[in-house]
């Protein structure tokens, strides 16, 4: 499947996120989702549903729609996402933003807040690095792939390590989104929205103006789909 429709279905780790965010609300842990970040969560995450069923939301409900490979690989990808967030959001937020009033106060909690979320950023990524090592060793298959290495040229190397670093910063101030919300699911799916309009903007633009990629399909679900999420960001924000 292409980009611009497996990008959008990963607005199921929001999905997967509503019942957990909302156990932890009714055990006292967080804060019940309000309203209107509720329907905004659904708008954004009705429009990344759009280009991967086809334009047609029913056939979401059929077998054929969930059997599909591309489909079953993002469901429990996106949920071990979504666990990962959870314990993200749990380890960072603070809420000072709300429980202190005084400036001296809220200055204290905003730098012990930044230094949790550096902290949490820095175990994790540093987790990332170790399980990733450990599988490029002990899996057979992709230490034979890292062999390979070898005999690819220093260039694209170069271009995939800057791509990393781009995605690595990426990821901390997203972690930094997360400690500052008080919804996570909110966070999900605008950050899921955010890269599903980014990259159809840059799927058109590579093809349209630059001449690389492969032809949008379904461009018109893909527009409307921008639509419903463009609005439910705006609704994020209030």
């Amino acid at each position: 499947a292409s980009s611009t429709v497996i990008t959008p279905l990963m607005q199921l780790s929001a999905v997967w996120m509503l019942p957990f965010s909302t156990l932890a609300a009714a055990m006292g842990f967080a804060t019940f989702i309000r309203p209107v970040h509720l329907f905004s969560v659904l708008l954004i995450c009705t429009g990344g549903f759009l280009p991967a069923a086809g334009g047609c939301l029913s056939h979401i409900a059929t077998m054929a729609f969930w059997k599909q490979r591309a489909v079953r690989l993002v469901i429990w990808g996106e949920l071990l996402v979504c666990l990962y967030n959870v314990i993200l959001h749990q380890a960072t937020f603070t809420g000072h933003g709300d429980a202190l009033n005084d400036a001296h106060g809220a200055d204290a909690g905003a730098a012990a807040g930044a230094s949790s979320t550096i902290r949490f950023f820095l175990v994790s990524r540093a987790a990332n690095g170790l399980t990733c090592a450990a599988l490029f060793s002990f899996v057979p298959s992709l230490r034979r792939h890292a062999m390979t290495l070898r005999n690819v040229s220093p260039g694209y190397i170069m271009v995939a390590f800057v791509g990393e670093c781009l995605s690595m910063v990426g990821v901390c101030l997203v972690t930094f989104s997360y400690s500052s919300f008080y919804e996570p699911s909110v966070v999900n799916a605008a950050e899921g929205g955010l890269q599903q309009l980014f990259n159809l903007l840059f799927a058109l633009t590579s093809r349209h103006l630059l001449g690389w990629g492969r032809e949008v399909e379904q461009l018109r679900v893909k527009c409307i789909s921008f639509a419903l999420v463009a609005v439910g960001l705006m609704m994020s924000t209030l």
